[in-house]
């Protein structure tokens, strides 16, 4: 083997082992150690199955990101505050819409919470997506999440 040839072996296995310390590492806050958790659910997903529920296991002092399909101009919304059945072990720290990027009028765009876990314990946070005036439908659509810190 000429040494062009070891040098860009090496190369490759260097840049190889990089990138995999960048993927194992990268979900992981490199201060404190605490993790960031993400999970989006698109309206085709919710289209599919109207109520969904899902179990995260997470360390105390991790967050969890939530993003949620929305489309304001159904009349439909994100009930809130979210409904958290043990605040003393998870707490909503964000909420917000993020709107379509398309900008195109009736276009679905995005509703964002963040959520934290305070101790160790399972909680669960319950969102319904419901149009808020008496009569309007009620949890159309609705994500159930089972929280455990550990």
């Amino acid at each position: 083997m000429s040494k062009k040839t070891i040098i860009l072996i090496l190369t490759a296995w260097v840049v190889t082992v990089i990138i995999l310390l960048i993927l194992i590492f990268s979900n992981r806050n490199s201060t404190s150690g605490e993790s960031q958790f993400s999970l989006e659910i698109t309206c085709d997903q919710f289209l599919a199955e109207k109520h969904i529920t899902q179990n995260i296991r997470m360390q105390s002092g991790d967050s969890l990101g939530v993003s949620l399909c929305s489309n304001g101009t159904t009349g439909f919304q994100w009930e809130q505050p979210s409904n958290i059945s043990n605040e003393s072990i998870l707490k909503q720290t964000l909420h917000k819409f993020v709107p379509p990027e398309d900008n195109n009028m009736g276009s679905a765009g995005k509703e964002e919470w963040e959520f934290n876990t305070l101790k160790n314990g399972t909680s669960s946070v319950k969102l319904l997506y419901s149009r808020p005036w008496e009569g309007g439908e009620k949890s159309e659509w609705s994500l159930t999440l089972t929280v455990v810190a550990d």
